[in-house]
């Protein structure tokens, strides 16, 4: 899969499947608008299975990862299993443009917590103490809420 990482990854990527899938909704809500009530339903099925076969296929149980192609394996460049921040792109754009959830609260914040910051921590209310880290690293509130 070609993506701004100038770089071709193989397999399944959540932060590119999660970009497809806000893509879709937004498509969804535009053929809406323009009256196309069929391809707004392929779009509405296509964003609605794409978020839910994320969420099972693409959640390790902590964070969302890339899965390695199941026939080339790991020789090519990639995140694999580690918690690259933007596995979760996809809904921060999906927030940006109005379009709500792509895949459940839950998993969506538990996708933070491995970076192990107090303030990434406080910010998803999951411990009421903020620190002096609050203003270093801004980025870690990508689409926390």
């Amino acid at each position: 899969m070609e993506n701004t990482l100038d770089a071709i990854w193989e397999g399944e990527i959540a932060w590119i499947v999660g970009l497809c899938v806000a893509a879709a909704k937004a498509a969804k809500l535009m053929a809406e608008e323009a009256g196309d009530h069929e391809f707004a339903r392929s779009c509405k099925e296509y964003a609605e299975k794409g978020g839910r076969n994320m969420a099972a296929e693409l959640f390790n149980g902590e964070y969302f990862i890339h899965r390695p192609d199941a026939v080339q394996g790991r020789k090519k460049l990639g995140s694999y299993n580690t918690c690259h921040i933007d596995q979760v792109y996809g809904q921060s754009w999906a927030f940006q443009v109005g379009l709500g959830r792509l895949w459940d609260r839950e998993k969506h914040c538990l996708h933070y917590v491995p970076y192990g910051n107090i303030t990434s921590r406080w910010m998803l209310g999951l411990t009421s103490r903020r620190t002096p880290a609050a203003g270093r690293m801004p980025w870690k509130a990508k689409a926390a809420w």
